[in-house]
């Protein structure tokens, strides 16, 4: 709160430091204050010596705040008014006390005398109430004043306030004198209420307002809400892992007893009934932003929900609500990840900015939640990325991508952010929060902040949340508060009281100052918005008072400031502002000639009662002539017009003598009798003029004999009467030679027949007809009465007695249609027409809805002209051919309405064909979707949308059907959240890390999609790595081709190859000597077999014979061996057949044994947040939102 004690003496400050334009002498500007209650003696105000009262600074007679107050002399404080305020309080005062040294306000309302006295003055503004009045006057030495030379300095000065400007000789003064009031300018701050709609809970809605420096004026304005208010409510939902039991409960809510509970609070107490509802819904939800360690990857900043497109209006279709409410999931990577603080304050911002409030509903946020908030500062000093720089947070919509691009590229808002953005919308914030100490933060907000409610706690099982948010409503729905918009012209609000929310009906007042800490204004009008959280603004238009005003034009115009052409700059406010060679009051001065001299009186030039200038005496108020040497005195009957006042003297016209000129030079006066007139009587009679006898004659000093004429009549006897005859006497009538009549003193003379009257227009009794009603002439209104027998008909009406309106007929009746006819104005239909005009045919009927009912039940059929004939007329708010459509606007955009790609019908965009969304502002054709880098849309794991401009060619990613969970991610949908593959337990085993879109990144030496091979060295076999026919894998083991076979891949299956395996003919040979003249093959001495020679080295464990002479125990075969071979080849390919048989069996078996193990290793994937082997780790900082550290 400002006291008007500081200001003052600030003011007396200046004062003194500016001795350049006033004298050091004269003292600083005091304010006195009194109060007095209403049955006290009366109040006097008295100021110091040498100064008067020059300005009433404030005054109420009333209940004036804050309350109670010591009556009787007071220290000056800071005062408010009150509801309970006469509003002549302030100029009954000025009345009483201004220019005055002392003065005093006489009351007479004690008992004793019966009262009357301060409610006689004032009108009683609140009966039955004891009152008070409480005044503060400021005090001006009339010098200080008298020191300042221009009406702006004197009038809005930064220093003095109270002086007043006279416009007729150019003064400043402290008080008005001798100034004329219609010169004098002294102007308070002042308001009037702007005739303009507005809000129609605040009046005024608009105010104009105008300051003068150091003299406050309160502007007050009522709030008045109405319990039954329509709300536009939007739930704003935390997400994050910690709030999925509070949600899974919101679920539960049934439809009913979510949409009764929230109804009955704006609508009085009691649910509406269906079709009737109050309530209006939209949820959002948040998380962080998707930036570790604020928030995981699939986290976000802010949304809203899927069921409303983000240009949507609110909806009262709870059954959408609900299903929004079960729409989030809670966030893998919230509170039991990364850091506890979460995005609200960027969630709150945007809901506010991004919603479509209705501007005639109670705009109401209500968030839940469980944890802190991020503020400003937060994303840059946390960030993991080196040297990470965010943009300050704006004041702007995000939506669609923008959105996500947003959450990484700017800063969270500050809370002076989100108090302009809660403010701009006029929302009112509800907190219900579940954590005790979060809850304490969001209490702290709201203090911040000034509005909202914020102690709200909910209970474990969330089931206390219906009667929080009851809660909630009636702490914000019952009370008001007051705060200034964020513009330049807030610098003018001294007080606004009461500070705090209130409970409607409130009056609040306003209290605006100009002082030299505020001299930036200027004559523009700069406009202050009031806002009333959840109610609306009142806008105060503020300029500075000037002298732009009529009487200082008035002084100007008839103040010749330009005799010489040009020599005056310009007037201002009766003050001629002349170039520099020029001087005098009307700049007529040439300086060089001002040495020329001016008559003397008295020793003095111009009777030293005024200024020689140029040889010309400019003479002082109250003087003139010459010399400047005559008092300006009325002369006796201001010579009775028959000469001038010249110095309180009459110097008399020609033919007329005497002191006061009252004597006619002209007359006999020897007969000591006036002169008689055509009738003989003296001066024509006693009703004509009276014989006055008193009139001094030249010769004798007697003047006798001249008629004083009565009114009405001239001429030296009085016989002429001084009336002319208005329009003549119809001289130039052609129905009698000469004409009708003539004038004569004033009367008309007529011929026979015709009415002197009439001035010898009518004949003698001529009448007008009346109408129906017995009026003459259809009555006033519908002539200007009756001349000569003739009707004088106004322009709307006609016929004899101008009783027939004269207004032709709309659409002429329809008469080309056989519609009817027009009589006097109105239409006459014929049989089988109707209407006004008898434009539509009997038993025309208009469109009905879907279910008969004509025009909807929201209009009236009209049958007035062809033009409406058959069409409904749609009641407010709706339109189209049956009155079906609710009368809403279609969005605009940068490019128009609908983006200029669509019409509106029944306030939806219908879109131009390649065009979609609700604004019509989504190009499918030029918007593809992201596609792979082989050119698959959403990489061929998702849908390419086209929805609207937030959706717009955005791939949405296929999904888990079950779980519906996402499958896929990223803007192309190129990146799997399936999880990266386990081995033994853990996520890439233990050599590699999951990486992003689940792919593992193994360490140095390891391989595979799980990091589970080891990368070792395989043979090489004849300088090839596994013989040339298979690839290294795991763990240095050949995997071959088909076909080829054992570690190194050396041996070739030619039952599968046949003859392509390389060296099949060598198995052919039988002999050492057939074996080795084949160059492709070798003799394995050992094993007695031939072999394709490069698998030789490898598969025989003797000597290796090739290209070299076989010896004898080579080629030599006994008898007994060929016979035991014999056997035992019959056995072995017994044993063979066997073999194979029982391989076939073990394949079988291994193959599904196989496929078991596929399945339970598939089994074993667990996600990161649920392996009981993983543990995230932990970062420790100080947060200046907790009074300790917590762990994130």
């Amino acid at each position: 709160m400002r006291c008007w004690t500081a200001l003052l003496a600030a003011v007396a400050l200046m004062l003194a430091l500016s001795a350049s334009s006033a004298d050091a002498a004269v003292a600083p500007p005091t304010t006195i204050c009194n109060a007095v209650d209403e049955y006290g003696g009366g109040m006097t105000l008295t100021c110091p010596t040498g100064q008067t009262i020059s300005a009433i600074v404030f005054a109420s007679y009333g209940l004036p705040q804050p309350s109670p107050f010591t009556v009787g002399t007071t220290p000056c404080s800071s005062m408010a008014y009150d509801p309970c305020n006469s509003r002549s309080s302030r100029s009954v005062v000025e009345s009483f006390c201004l220019g005055q040294q002392t003065c005093t306000i006489t009351n007479t309302n004690n008992a004793a005398q019966g009262g009357g006295g301060f409610n006689s003055y004032f009108n009683d503004p609140c009966q039955n109430v004891v009152k008070r009045l409480y005044v503060s006057a400021l005090c001006v030495d009339p010098n200080t004043c008298a020191a300042l030379t221009d009406c702006k300095s004197c009038v809005n000065n930064l220093n003095i306030a109270g002086c007043g400007w006279c416009a007729q000789d150019g003064t400043c003064r402290s008080a008005q004198g001798d100034c004329p009031a219609a010169s004098y300018h002294n102007p308070s701050s002042t308001y009037t209420a702007a005739p303009i709609s507005g809000t129609p809970e605040i009046y005024p809605a608009a105010a104009n307002v105008t300051l003068r420096y150091n003299i406050p004026v309160v502007v007050p304005i009522t709030v008045t809400v109405s319990t039954s208010k329509p709300l536009d409510l939007f739930i704003l939902l935390d997400v994050s892992a910690t709030m999925a039991d509070d949600l899974a409960t919101l679920k539960s809510f049934t439809q009913t007893a979510f949409s009764n509970s929230i109804n009955k609070n704006c609508n009085g107490g009691t649910a509406p009934p269906s079709g009737s509802e109050c309530a209006y819904v939209r949820f959002g939800t948040f998380v962080d932003k998707p930036v570790v360690p604020l928030g995981g990857p699939t986290d976000w900043n802010f949304k809203i929900a899927s069921q409303y497109a983000a240009s949507s209006a609110f909806s009262r279709d709870f059954s959408i609500a609900r299903s929004a409410v079960q729409e989030p999931t809670a966030s893998t990577n919230g509170y039991s990840v990364n850091d506890r603080p979460n995005s609200f304050l960027d969630a709150a911002v945007q809901a506010a900015l991004c919603s479509n409030w209705d501007p005639t509903h109670r705009h109401m946020l209500l968030v839940v939640t469980d944890a802190p908030f991020h503020f400003a500062g937060d994303a840059e000093a946390l960030s993991s990325a080196p040297h990470a720089v965010y943009k300050y947070a704006q004041q702007r919509c995000f939506t669609g991508t923008d959105a996500v691009w947003a959450s990484t590229e700017y800063e969270y808002p500050t809370l002076g952010l989100l108090s302009a953005a809660l403010l701009s919308e006029f929302v009112v914030p509800a907190f219900i929060v579940t954590n005790a100490a979060s809850n304490n933060i969001y209490t702290s907000l709201v203090n911040q902040l000034g509005f909202g409610r914020a102690d709200l706690s909910l209970a474990s099982d969330s089931n206390n949340f219906l009667a929080l948010f009851d809660a909630a409503y009636a702490g914000v729905a019952n009370n008001v508060l007051a705060r200034v918009g964020d513009t330049d012209a807030a610098r003018f609000v001294s007080q606004i009281s009461p500070s705090t929310a209130t409970t409607s009906p409130a009056t609040f007042s306003i209290t605006l100052l100009a002082t030299a800490n505020t001299q930036s204004i200027t004559s523009a009008t700069s406009t202050l918005e009031v806002v009333f959280p959840g109610v609306g603004s009142a806008f105060l238009s503020i300029k500075l008072a000037d002298c732009k005003v009529p009487l200082c034009d008035d002084a100007c115009a008839a103040l010749d400031c330009n005799v010489n052409g040009t020599t005056a700059v310009n007037c201002d406010c009766g003050k001629c502002v002349c170039l520099p060679e020029w001087t005098g009051a009307t700049c007529s001065c040439l300086r060089a000639n001002n040495n020329l001299p001016c008559p003397v009186v008295n020793g003095a030039d111009c009777s030293g009662r005024g200024s020689c200038l140029c040889g010309k005496c400019e003479c002082d108020i109250g003087y003139t002539g010459d010399a400047c040497n005559c008092p300006v005195a009325a002369c006796q009957d201001n010579c009775n017009g028959n000469g001038q006042c010249i110095c309180g003297n009459c110097v008399c016209n020609d033919g007329y003598f005497g002191p006061t000129c009252n004597c006619f030079a002209g007359l006999d006066s020897s007969s000591g009798s006036c002169p008689v007139g055509s009738n003989s009587l003296e001066c024509s009679g006693a009703s004509h003029g009276s014989c006055d006898t008193s009139i001094i004659n030249p010769q004798n000093n007697v003047c006798s004999g001249r008629c004083n004429c009565q009114s009405g009549w001239s001429g030296p006897t009085c016989e002429c009467s001084t009336n002319i005859c208005d329009g003549g006497c119809n001289e130039l009538c052609s129905e009698l030679p000469g004409g009708c009549g003539t004038c004569n003193c004033g009367a008309c003379q007529c011929a026979l027949g015709y009415d002197p009257a009439t001035n010898c227009k009518c004949l003698l009794g001529a009448t007008c007809p009346v109408d129906e009603n017995g009026d003459l002439c259809g009555g006033a209104g519908q002539s200007t009465g009756c001349t000569c027998g003739v009707c004088q008909c106004t322009s709307a009406w006609t016929g004899p007695a101008c009783n027939c309106s004269a207004t032709p007929c709309n659409d002429n009746c329809n008469v080309n249609q056989g519609g009817g006819q027009c009589v006097c104005g109105q239409c006459v239909c014929n049989a089988g027409w109707t209407g006004e005009t008898c434009g539509c045919p009997v038993g025309t009927t208009c469109p009905t809805d879907s279910n008969g009912v004509t025009c909807g039940g929201q209009g009236v059929c009209q049958t007035d002209s062809a033009a409406t004939c058959g069409k409904c007329k749609c009641n407010p708010g709706y339109t189209g051919e049956n009155c079906t459509c609710q009368n809403r606007p279609c969005p605009f955009t940068s490019n128009g309405l609908c983006n200029g790609h669509g019409s509106c019908q029944c306030g939806v965009c219908v879109c131009d064909e390649g065009f979609v969304g609700s604004k019509c502002d989504c190009n499918a054709g030029s918007k593809p979707c992201p596609a792979s880098s082989d050119g698959v849309a959403c990489s061929g794991n998702g849908v390419c949308l086209h929805v609207d401009s937030s959706t717009c060619g955005v791939c949405q990613c296929d999904r888990d059907p079950v779980r519906n969970l996402p499958l896929w991610n990223g803007l192309n949908c190129n990146c799997s959240t399936v999880g990266c593959p386990i081995s033994g337990g853990i996520p890439c085993g233990r050599h590699g890390s999951c990486g992003a879109c689940g792919v593992c990144t193994c360490d140095e030496g390891y391989t595979g999609a799980d990091c589970s091979c080891k990368v070792e060295a395989c043979p090489i076999i004849n300088g090839r790595e596994c013989n040339g026919h298979g690839t290294c894998g795991c763990f240095g083991q050949c995997v071959c081709e088909a076909g080829w076979y054992d570690q190194g891949c050396i041996f070739c299956n030619a039952t599968i190859l046949g003859d392509s395996c390389p060296g099949a003919i060598c198995s052919n040979q039988t002999s050492c000597s057939n074996c080795t003249r084949l160059p492709e093959c070798a003799w394995c001495s050992a094993g007695g077999f031939c072999t394709y020679n490069e698998s030789a080295i490898a598969g025989c464990s003797g000597p290796i014979l090739h290209g070299q002479a076989c010896s004898v125990d080579s080629e030599t075969v006994d008898v007994g061996v060929v016979t035991g071979a014999a056997v035992g080849a019959a056995l072995g390919l017994a044993f063979l057949i066997g073999l194979i048989a029982l391989k076939i069996v073990h394949t079988i078996a291994d193959r599904r044994e196989w496929e078991k193990f596929q399945r339970d290793k598939e089994s074993m994937r667990w996600k990161g947040d649920d392996n009981p082997l993983f543990k995230s780790s932990t970062k420790e900082f100080d947060n200046p939102l907790y009074n300790a550290s917590h762990q994130q």
